[in-house]
């Protein structure tokens, strides 16, 4: 995986990294988030798209999501490129909701399926590799909103998932490797939305949030057909987010509603997204801190159908960027 160059004038011998190394880097990168989300993103705003059907709730639902997103960083001393694209579809359905008071809980099931494919460059040697994942996932989740009856309040969600993935990486010239990895993820998340205003037939709301999401991912010691020895360092990662949003929303409980948003987020990563090739260690060269902005809108279209989707943007320190878009869709009876 690595290539000796030749001395330099000051007789070290610098190393020149092949794009393989960030082939991998980047498929584990891509298992970690690939079915990570936030309680908005997997079923939209409860208390907004089921407003017209009155207190109490309704005894189920069942919702889609749909999300890409391109992400590019560098690794290898910055003598790696590599670009990611990810699509990812999940689904999953309210199983149990019961109230006690104005409290409503929710707990339901979902499952999904994900590919990212990534393109690798070194812009020292002009070598070039190509990865992909497919993976799929199954999970439970538990929400616990604070009024059920009023836009504002508390809520607390949890998640669960295992994920399951089959990896490949070809290099230039080199044979297609293919390999497996398994990720165990847990996520709690928190809120709580005020009120700030009203005026014009619009409320005005700002949801300030928190979130920690821990994943374990295993991937099988896996050796090239060149010989090369290729595992896992580093198998934790615990990610956080702080931020918040604000939106409009529609005073009319009737008719077809659009409630607007827009949101902004920090999010920390602890771990280090890292391999060992015959026990050398590569990392991707990773911001630790993240700063991701969002707009969008969620629709109430009536009759127990509502629509949200988004479009963001996640910056942070070097070359490390990532544009996302996601669409979803919930029909409550």
């Amino acid at each position: 995986m690595i290539s000796p160059e030749g001395p330099n004038p000051g007789g070290s011998k610098p190393s020149l990294y092949r794009p393989e190394i960030g082939a991998y880097l980047g498929n584990q990168l891509a298992a970690i988030g690939m079915f990570q989300h936030t309680l908005h993103e997997r079923v939209g705003e409860l208390n907004f798209s089921e407003a017209q059907r009155g207190e109490g709730g309704t005894p189920g639902s069942v919702w889609m999501r749909v999300k890409r997103n391109d992400f590019s960083a560098d690794t290898g001393s910055k003598q790696i490129d590599l670009d990611t694209t990810t699509d990812v579809l999940q689904v999953g359905a309210d199983l149990v909701r019961w109230t006690e008071g104005d409290s409503r809980y929710h707990m339901g099931v979902m499952a999904g399926a994900g590919k990212a494919k990534t393109d690798v460059s070194s812009n020292v040697m002009g070598y070039k590799a190509k990865d992909e994942v497919e993976g799929y996932s199954v999970g439970v989740y538990g929400t616990w909103y604070q009024n059920a009856s009023q836009p504002t309040g508390a809520y607390v969600d949890s998640w669960l998932q295992f994920g399951d993935y089959d990896n490949s990486v070809k290099g230039d010239g080199l044979a297609r490797e293919n390999y497996g990895s398994k990720t165990w993820a847990a996520s709690m998340e928190a809120g709580y939305a005020f009120e700030v205003g009203q005026g014009d037939g619009k409320a005005y709301y700002v949801e300030p949030q928190a979130q920690v999401i821990y994943t374990s991912i295993k991937t099988d010691k896996y050796r090239e057909e060149n010989g090369t020895v290729v595992k896992s360092k580093n198998g934790k990662d615990v990610t956080t987010r702080l931020g918040a949003r604000a939106y409009i929303r529609p005073t009319e409980k009737s008719g077809v509603r659009v409630q607007p948003f827009v949101a902004a987020n920090l999010w920390r990563n602890s771990g280090d997204t890292e391999m060992s090739f015959n026990d050398t260690t590569h990392k991707l060269n990773g911001a630790k801190n993240v700063y991701e902005f969002k707009a969008g809108a969620e629709v109430d279209m009536g009759k127990g159908w509502s629509a949200w989707g988004h479009l963001g943007t996640q910056v942070a320190s070097g070359d490390q960027r990532d544009v996302a878009g996601q669409m979803g869709v919930k029909y409550s009876w």
